[in-house]
């Protein structure tokens, strides 16, 4: 599959988002480590990235010329600043419909949006964008019949507020992705919910005890949907 587009980031920066070729496999593992660093919320940790050089060529090869899979790479002033693939679950006539999809964002390039010094803007809007990304309400619906939730309003940023202060007090919970996905959806025209399982407060050794919890309620709440979705 091939994919090439140029697009201008909030601050007029050029972004070239584009296949992950051969020639790319060393920024690709750089990339890789330093997302890693910056999140502990991802499957693997800095250290156990072991892929060679060589092994990531494979890789990149095997995908640019996968007719069902993908790997993308986004580049800033011609360095690797962010990555998304989407590949098969297998190739057996039970899973080959199903795909895994992943994307991943130096912070450095994806901050808390600030635009107020330039006329009609809020905090939190991006150029030609409103302030809000809203959840698809039929989703939503299918969703609420089978778990009942409240709809909460979601503030993502990438850092941490001891002082709520404006219009961040009346945001029902925070988060560091919601908005980025919620625009992602947008952006391609998919249609888009979430579900927010909140494990802590500020308080760090709360989120260690609530560890187990949350994870079987995000269990429970994958095998109540799997019927309806």
């Amino acid at each position: 599959m091939k994919y090439y587009k140029k697009i201008r980031l909030a601050n007029n920066t050029l972004c070239i988002i584009r296949n992950a070729t051969i020639t790319d496999a060393k920024g690709v593992l750089e990339n890789t480590k330093i997302i890693r660093e910056e999140t502990d919320f991802l499957l693997s940790y800095p250290d156990e990235i072991n892929f060679s050089v060589e092994e990531k060529e494979k890789f990149l090869e095997d995908k640019e010329n996968s007719p069902c899979e993908i790997q993308i790479c986004a580049l800033v002033d011609d360095r690797i600043v962010g990555l998304a693939g989407i590949s098969a679950v297998g190739s057996k006539d039970k899973v080959k419909h199903r795909a895994e999809f992943g994307i991943s964002i130096e912070k450095a390039y994806y901050g808390d949006v600030d635009l107020t010094s330039l006329p009609n803007y809020e905090i939190g809007m991006l150029p030609n964008l409103k302030k809000y990304f809203y959840t698809s309400n039929n989703l939503n619906k299918i969703i609420n019949k089978k778990l009942n939730l409240d709809f909460r309003v979601i503030a993502t940023q990438d850092k941490f507020n001891t002082n709520y202060q404006g219009d961040l007090k009346s945001k029902s919970l925070y988060d560091m992705e919601c908005a980025s996905f919620a625009h992602t959806a947008l952006f391609f025209n998919i249609p888009f919910s979430a579900i927010k399982v909140v494990s802590d407060n500020s308080n760090l050794s709360q989120y260690k005890n609530n560890n187990l919890i949350w994870k079987s309620k995000i269990y429970n709440i994958f095998l109540n949907l799997i019927g309806e979705l």
